[in-house]
């Protein structure tokens, strides 16, 4: 149901209604902007980094479109209502002489415009208001606020996020911006870059959250982490494990009007409300497939180009935000340098010996080797072989890229970051090999590979199985496919659907009634 100013206390009316006993609630949302200029995701961030990172785009940023879809369950039938809100920022003297401001990306702008068919007319004119809790406090704390009847409609929105907080029910997200903006529009618009603060705040008003994008991973074996077609495959896997009597039946029944904006069989996809739906029908078919392993995965969030998630739990316990995503006690990585960026036969040769691998920029991929100690020295060895490729451990790539392109933030309240945009041709111009020249031999990534394994794996505890996000088997169709970053909008990629044509609307996804 869409809630604008004109109707949202009738809206709010059946928000609250729906919300009672309640299983789960899923969100997405589309902003203004989703990325910091020149400042791509880099695997040489560490977790606390990338905590930064996120922060600073939920602050610079905001929603144009708030979308929840609230989940109950009976006899495994799934009962979906969602509600898709246009939200601005209230504006007026209650905000005691602040005027907000936001920054608009261009490429994010057209993208929603194009592609999510946002109305920034009615964004502007018509959609819901909102205050944050701070700017609620500092208000009612002046003399202004002493009679003033009209303050529900001009926090607006934060009403609904006071009765999501005070449900206390799980909260589903497609990977974890959404997150950030919630806090930063409802909470405080400045957010805590410690990464403990930064924790307990989060889950001070969520009991749980869980990331189907680090699901993907945790659960493992989908093709792609778009939306829509992790959704198709989920769905695919959970009616083929419901035919040979391994998972029970999942049905989803769609609240009626639910059902009349979204069961016409028009094409919704990137718009808030019809993402949020499918996200929480996704992580229904997840948590059918393994209770277990979502069950593990509760409040760890997926990072984009990242060798590790962010865990809520070890970060507001411990500080230390960051979980390693592989395995020490099973897999071994390493870094490739190719001779040049396409590195077709190189590629090939790697995935020919079993490895996975993910690119990580332009001349470089990381290898993911299944094995440890002396079987992965051995693979090692073969890998050693192939012509034109230099090799290097992770934190010796690492500390590289750091050399060439760490730089400070100028804003002395936020971390530094990773700018990788000068490396690439750096590398081409003195790191990467000559065409004819031999590789360096890699017996230095020998002997760290034959190393205390227990000493590495106290280092970086395991987290999940995410070798099916790690890139799998290379495609013979495309053996040098690039990443596209599925986080963002701004490329016209989001995260939530990749373009109108990832979700042909399959009526059996829902029932209608």
């Amino acid at each position: 149901m869409e809630g604008l100013a004109s109707n949202f206390e009738t809206v709010l009316k059946l928000f609250e209604e729906h919300l009672d006993g309640a299983m789960y609630a899923a969100v997405d949302m589309e902003f203004t902007g989703t990325d910091i200029d020149n400042l791509p995701d880099c695997y040489a961030e560490s977790a606390a980094e990338r905590l930064s990172k996120l922060c600073e785009v939920a602050e610079k940023h905001v929603p144009i479109q708030i979308a929840l879809t609230l989940v109950k369950h009976k006899n495994n039938c799934f009962q979906c209502s969602s509600y898709n809100f246009y939200a601005f920022h209230w504006v007026g003297p209650e905000l005691l002489g602040h005027d907000p401001s936001f920054t608009c990306k261009a490429s994010a702008m057209q993208f929603n415009a194009d592609k999510n068919h946002i109305d920034f007319n009615k964004w502007m004119k018509d959609a819901v208001p909102y205050m944050s809790r701070e700017d609620e406090a500092r208000y009612l704390a002046s003399p202004l606020s002493r009679g003033d009847e009209d303050l529900p409609r001009k926090v607006g929105l934060l009403r609904v996020w006071k009765l999501l907080c005070e449900a206390r029910v799980p909260l589903v997200t497609h990977c974890p911006l959404d997150i950030f903006f919630l806090l930063s529009s409802f909470e405080r618009r400045k957010l805590p870059r410690d990464p403990s603060e930064m924790a307990k705040l989060i889950l001070q008003c969520l009991p749980c959250i869980f990331d189907t994008a680090h699901l993907h991973g945790s659960v493992g074996g989908f093709r792609s982490l778009r939306l829509a077609k992790f959704l198709e495959d989920a769905r695919a896997r959970h009616a083929e494990l419901v035919v040979a009597g391994k998972a029970l039946p999942c049905c989803f029944d769609v609240v009626p009007e639910t059902a009349m904006k979204y069961g016409n069989g028009k094409d919704f996809a990137h718009e808030a409300g019809f993402d949020s739906l499918c996200t929480a029908q996704l992580y229904a078919h997840l948590l059918n497939l393994s209770p277990e392993k979502v069950g593990q995965s509760a409040n760890r969030l997926f990072l984009f180009k990242s060798m590790e998630c962010l865990d809520l739990r070890r970060a507001a316990e411990f500080g230390e935000p960051g979980v390693s995503i592989f395995d020490l006690t099973q897999e071994s990585f390493l870094v490739a340098r190719l001779s040049n960026r396409r590195g077709s036969r190189a590629l090939q040769l790697i995935s020919s010996l079993g490895c996975l691998y993910k690119r990580m920029d332009a001349w470089h991929v990381l290898v993911i080797i299944r094995a440890t100690g002396r079987e992965a020295a051995s693979m090692v060895t073969e890998l050693d072989a192939i012509q034109d490729v230099q090799w290097l451990c992770f934190e010796e790539w690492r500390m590289e890229v750091r050399a060439w392109s760490y730089t400070p933030c100028k804003d002395d309240s936020h971390d530094p970051v990773c700018d990788i945009s000068m490396l690439n041709e750096s590398c081409a111009a003195s790191s990467t090999p000559d065409q004819h020249a031999q590789p360096d031999h890699c017996g230095g990534v020998q002997a760290w590979l034959s190393g205390d394994v227990a000493a590495k794996q106290a280092k970086v505890p395991r987290v999940a199985d995410a070798l099916s996000w790690l890139g799998g088997v290379l495609d013979p169709e495309d053996p040098t496919e690039e990443d596209v970053d599925e986080r963002t909008t701004t490329i016209g990629a989001s995260s939530d659907c990749s373009s109108a044509s990832d979700l042909e609307i399959d009526s059996s996804y829902f029932s209608f009634q």
